[in-house]
């Protein structure tokens, strides 16, 4: 199967960013030998994405490669192997195990979920996901599985904690990567816009992490934003300014001009650019998530592109896309990306 050979000296390093993305086999068991480590690895990423998401993580280069390997498989029962043999990862957020089970295995759902109580001390409860994100929250049914019939925890990430509701505030464990790799562009004094903020994600983490002047987050979910608030309070934080309501209105209100804005809204954040733009500086750089979808073969994200062109146009601003990156799977050659853009 497909593993991960890495030097043992960065395997931990290594394992907590797989555990993040959701990349870990997690009924597979790692190998050492001769001073290596092989993690085995989840799911089909292709190795272009997979790397780019390893190189993130600050690893050295030469440190690891993807090899091919042979690694058994822990005993089961019969009814275990059959119900665990499509489930290589699932996501973790705090204490909570969110799973996708397919309709050929429902019948199987609790043996699989039992399952991961016992393989994990750190989970106390197990869900499975009830259809796709929804609505102007991008929200996510639920459905318990095992354990403690509970939907809030508190996650850890990057030395924050982050306390939310799954079913009731959009978060993804998925994105940590992508937080670090934005937090670590901040620089001293900047003043940091997150529009569409959640239940506070990349705030908190922004403000942990670097050594910006201000952060200013505006949700328009109200469950997100009493959590954000929470956590906020919960990391001792002061630099951060959360506002609830909706960021066509509430954007307009702000007197700061902002050297950074984060915009963590793939599906339409391109139709809300005009608002990120009247309140940057010059020289500033917008974070525009969006979706992509290769199976028409394509190298780039056309589509984004050309909608952020006529956005600069309509605006009379002028820019430069700096670079663009993946962020996540969501689907079979569909991916959520990021591009960086420096406004002039």
């Amino acid at each position: 199967m497909k593993c991960i050979k890495v030097s043992m000296r960065y395997a931990e390093k290594l394992k907590g960013m797989l555990v993040r993305e959701s990349i870990l086999h997690r009924e597979m068991k790692a190998v050492k030998e001769k001073g290596y480590v092989y993690f085995p690895l989840a799911g089909h990423m292709p190795g272009r994405v997979l790397m780019q998401k390893i190189k993130s993580g600050s690893l050295p280069a030469g440190a690891f490669r993807v090899v091919n390997r042979s690694i058994a498989a822990p005993r089961k029962s019969g009814a275990q192997k059959a119900a665990q043999a499509h489930l290589g990862g699932f996501d973790v957020v705090g204490d909570i195990a969110i799973l996708e089970i397919p309709r050929h295995l429902v019948k199987q759902q609790k043996i699989i979920a039992k399952s991961i109580l016992g393989n994990h001390r750190n989970i106390a409860t197990v869900l499975k996901k009830k259809g796709g994100h929804e609505g102007t929250y991008r929200l996510q049914k639920m459905i318990y599985l095992a354990g403690k019939n509970k939907r809030e925890t508190i996650h850890k990430e990057h030395g924050c904690s982050i306390k939310l509701d799954v079913e009731r505030v959009y978060f993804s464990p998925r994105l940590s990567n992508e937080r670090k790799r934005i937090f670590s562009q901040v620089r001293p004094n900047e003043k940091v816009l997150v529009m569409f903020s959640g239940g506070g994600a990349y705030p908190v983490t922004i403000a942990r992490n670097s050594r910006a002047s201000l952060i200013a987050g505006v949700e328009i979910n109200p469950v997100g934003h009493k959590y954000a608030l929470e956590s906020v309070r919960l990391n001792k934080i002061k630099n951060v300014n959360l506002i609830r309501g909706d960021v066509r209105k509430e954007v307009p209100k702000l007197k700061e001009k902002f050297d950074r804005i984060v915009m963590p809204l793939p599906k339409s954040a391109e139709n809300f650019l005009s608002f990120a733009l009247a309140r940057s500086k010059h020289g500033a750089i917008i974070h525009l998530y969006n979706f992509f979808d290769t199976s028409l073969g394509e190298t780039e994200p056309t589509d984004a592109l050309q909608a952020i062109k006529r956005a600069f146009a309509k605006a009379r601003r002028k820019y430069k896309i700096l670079k663009w990156v993946t962020c996540g799977q969501i689907a079979p050659r569909s991916y959520r990306i990021c591009i960086d853009i420096l406004v002039r």
